[in-house]
């Protein structure tokens, strides 16, 4: 994320599910946010998965830059799902064999080079799938689940806590559906939920600035304690995103300064949601800067191309001092930097 004077842009590296698959169904877009407002670039398509598949979540392949893609099967089924690499400024694609029969959709990227995909918005009925990052292109291994959740959607790993972090809750369970939040032994499989039937639990990233949980499902957005598994803030959504057809918050990316972006699915939705709550801490607070331009139907996965950590943790999980500097100085550029170590609970 670059900053100058009273302008922010980032490039957003998002994919729209089943749609274009043939055509370019992995894509790029230009995020600029100023204090006149937030604006989408033109969409630059990248890659195709094609025929018969989808793309799922992305996240950045923290060895070599390139994007790492959940996959499956469109219309319907299942198959021994991939993951893909793909080259951003080529498009190539680079495939990797999932070890079972549950679509790998939404990643996180683990410690020991490895990520991590779960079932996504299915939810993750059989077992996990883990694939090797340096080098790419060997078949995933599987991980059995047990304990208090044995289907699961969405996965982060926090690099302080040395822990990987599970979310329950598939966009299935809609606005009234609630699900759990808690921790993965990814040697054992066990889960241990620490958040029990809590809204707004379909994927989750681990976020730097706070140092604590971001989650999103249907239309809510919750900041959660690492430690304790309590609730911080939660947004309320439904005036912003209304129905969208059934379809919720599907993936979310984060700057690491204070600013998120999510994706909000379905042919009636296709809305990138972004919020600035650099000056607040809290994702829950008023007065934090939202907005929800369309982006494109069927969207799905986001990640951003200037990530100054891999998303979700993730080993050499730092910041590029000069990279902070910059971005820092653009938020002061348009007022909006001046948050302070909070611990206060906030709904909204």
């Amino acid at each position: 994320m670059t900053g100058e004077a009273s302008t922010i842009t980032d490039n957003l590296y998002f994919s729209t599910g089943g749609s274009n698959n043939t055509t370019g169904n992995i894509g790029e877009v230009t995020a600029t946010y100023s204090s006149s407002g937030f604006t989408l670039g033109t969409i630059a398509p990248i890659a195709a998965t094609g025929a018969f598949t989808f793309a799922g979540g992305i996240v950045v392949n923290p060895t070599n830059g390139q994007l790492l893609v959940g996959g499956g099967q469109s219309g319907g089924g299942f198959f021994p799902s991939p993951i893909y690499q793909v080259n951003p400024t080529t498009g190539n694609i680079t495939t990797a064999t999932g070890p079972g029969i549950v679509d790998n959709v939404n990643l996180a990227i683990g410690p020991n080079n490895k990520v991590w995909a779960t079932g996504g918005q299915f939810g993750s009925t059989g077992p996990l799938a883990s694939f090797p990052i340096n080098p790419f292109g060997r078949s995933g291994t599987a991980l059995t689940l047990s304990g208090s959740d044995t289907a699961i959607s969405g996965l982060a790993f926090d690099p302080k806590n040395n822990t990987m972090y599970y979310t329950s809750g598939g966009f299935y369970y809609g606005s009234s559906g609630t699900r759990n939040f808690g921790t993965l032994n990814i040697t054992t499989g066990k889960t241990t939920a620490l958040l029990t039937n809590q809204h707004g639990l379909n994927t989750i990233a681990y976020d730097p600035f706070t140092g604590d949980l971001i989650t999103v499902g249907s239309n809510y957005i919750n900041q959660i304690n690492p430690t304790t598994g309590g609730l911080i803030s939660q947004k309320n959504l439904d005036f912003v995103l209304g129905n969208n057809g059934g379809y919720g918050l599907e993936n979310v990316a984060l700057t690491g300064t204070g600013q998120l972006f999510a994706s909000s699915g379905g042919s009636n939705g296709g809305q990138l949601f972004f919020m600035d709550y650099a000056n607040t801490g809290l994702v829950g607070a008023n007065g934090n800067f939202m907005a929800s331009p369309h982006l494109a139907n069927d969207l799905y996965g986001i990640a951003l191309a200037s990530q100054t950590l891999p998303p979700n943790g993730g080993p050499s999980a730092v910041p590029e001092p000069s990279t902070v500097l910059l971005f820092l100085t653009g938020l002061a550029g348009i007022g909006l930097f001046g948050f302070t170590q909070r611990r206060s609970v906030s709904y909204v």
